[in-house]
């Protein structure tokens, strides 16, 4: 007569081996979830954000916003007074700050933005006692410099950004032709209190 009683340790062997082939059959699964997760965790980019463009890069606008954010924490760095601009992954930072360290610890930051390839550090050193004082000076080359090109006819339907930094001026925006943007450089460069002139301008189309 057969015995009908379970024997414990067969039991128990039987239940290891369909618990480690079930583990084996999960892994791949598991092992890709894993992967996708820590994908999202290092570019730290949410889908609903949808930094990408249609070529696959990321946006040079969620690439200045982060720029900024970065700026915004870390110690010893006012980015309310600089400017973050980002064209093909190239970060242009201009402005004032008042240290030499500072200047470096915002390039420094920069750069540790996913997508960004150069950074063009245009940030002028500027002593907080002489902050007032340079403010009130680029103001006034500020004005004069966008009263100069608003006065050149050829320039009318242009779209020029006139910042100026401790009497370093940058154009950003954009100008039909290339031969706007020559006049427009030639133009802030012979301004009264103009140390140099950064080019920032693009042009719609060449000519």
């Amino acid at each position: 007569m057969r015995n009908t009683k379970a024997n414990p340790a067969k039991f128990w062997r039987t239940c290891c081996v369909a618990a480690s082939a079930a583990m084996l059959l999960a892994a791949p699964a598991l092992a890709y979830e894993s992967a996708g997760d820590y994908t999202y965790q290092h570019e730290q980019i949410a889908s609903a954000d949808t930094p990408r463009s249609f070529g696959g890069a990321i946006s040079d606008a969620w690439i200045t916003s982060k720029v900024k954010t970065r700026l915004i924490f870390e110690p010893g760095i006012a980015p309310l007074s600089m400017n973050v601009d980002t064209r093909d992954g190239i970060v242009t930072l201009f402005g004032s700050i008042s240290t030499e360290d500072g200047k470096l610890a915002a390039g420094a930051e920069a750069m540790k933005v996913a997508g960004v390839k150069i950074v063009e550090n245009e940030l002028q050193v500027v002593p907080t006692t002489a902050a007032k004082r340079i403010e009130k000076s680029d103001g006034a080359i500020r004005d004069s410099v966008q009263q100069r090109l608003a006065e050149r006819p050829a320039l009318k339907h242009d779209d020029i950004d006139v910042e100026v930094a401790n009497g370093v001026v940058r154009l950003s925006g954009s100008v039909a032709q290339s031969g706007d943007r020559m006049i427009a450089l030639s133009l802030a460069r012979a301004t009264e209190g103009v140390r140099s002139v950064v080019d920032g301008l693009s042009v719609e189309q060449q000519g």
